[in-house]
């Protein structure tokens, strides 16, 4: 069974001066050789968070794969538990998590496309930051068919913005930006419940476009699902439970869904029959159909 560690620790900040432009791949088997070439050497290899020490050594290989942009943060062929505080990658020095996630495409796609893996059943992964920028987890768990747990996302407070057309680039074509948690857990169709969004308080445009895309094996989203937001922003929850076929319960506890298309799509191809139950905020006011509450379904407020 493989197995990614992820603690707290800090990568050195001058390394991040460090600007490759060639990657060689070298696999686990790469690196562990190195690790074996190292205790070698009497006295070289140290208890972590030394920066000789193993794991700071295969944390460092990880975080310098993901940068490359190709094959996320590791490669296994093997089942593949993940666990501990993502953020430790880019801790400070006292070695205590980052509030603020703002670097452009931070953690974008760290698992794309790794059917094999999951979270440790007996422990928790966790995605401390309070703010996320632009693509910061973007498409991070898309196509983790066997991902069954989300990771612990309860301090996230602030996702920042993308929008489909920002200006235009040298060569005259449109730029894309993208929200933080765009397709974030896109087509993961053994997710069979959601991370505790409760800590939300602002969401801005396209910020949660798709998350939860595909995702057939949701059948209820939880109490106090975007309660601390107040106000949604033009396509913050775009799309956000497209497509997720089992669902037949919502609990959404948010005062204000009029933004002009903060919820365009977002139920589109769910279930719409009386069996399906959406329960919202006394006296909050909701669009009907597919870019709001599907009109079969029983509607119910609560305090």
């Amino acid at each position: 069974m493989g197995e990614v560690r992820v603690k707290g620790g800090k990568i050195n900040s001058a390394m991040d001066q460090f600007t490759p432009n060639c990657y060689v791949e070298v696999g686990t088997s790469g690196i562990l050789a190195k690790i074996e070439a190292l205790r070698m050497y009497r006295g070289v290899m140290r208890p972590y968070p030394h920066p000789r020490s193993e794991e700071y050594i295969t944390g460092l290989a990880a975080f310098r794969g993901k940068r490359t942009g190709y094959g996320g943060l590791f490669t296994s062929d093997n089942p593949v538990y993940i666990y501990g505080d993502l953020m430790s990658l880019v801790c400070d020095a006292n070695y205590e998590p980052l509030r603020s996630l703002t670097a452009t495409n931070a953690f974008k796609e760290s698992f794309k496309g790794r059917t094999n893996i999951d979270i440790d059943p007996e422990k928790e992964l966790v995605l401390s930051a309070e703010t996320v920028g632009t693509s910061g987890y973007l498409s991070m768990f898309e196509g983790c068919t066997s991902l069954t747990a989300p990771p612990d996302m309860s301090k996230m407070k602030t996702v920042e913005s993308g929008n489909w057309n920002s200006g235009t680039n040298g060569d005259g074509n449109a730029q894309k930006t993208y929200g933080g948690c765009l397709n974030m857990f896109k087509g993961c169709t053994s997710l069979t419940s959601l991370p505790d969004l409760s800590g939300l308080q602002t969401v801005e445009g396209y910020g949660m476009y798709r998350m939860f895309f595909q995702c057939t094996g949701l059948t209820s989203v939880p109490a106090g699902l975007l309660s601390g937001v107040t106000q949604f922003e033009q396509g913050s929850f775009f799309g956000m439970f497209e497509s997720c076929s089992s669902l037949t319960s919502i609990r959404c506890l948010a005062t204000n869904s009029k933004s002009i298309n903060a919820t365009d799509k977002w139920l589109q191809n769910a279930k719409n029959t009386a069996e399906c139950t959406f329960y919202k905020k006394a006296g909050a006011v909701w669009k009907t159909g597919t870019n709001g509450i599907p009109d079969k379904w029983n509607v119910v407020e609560v305090d």
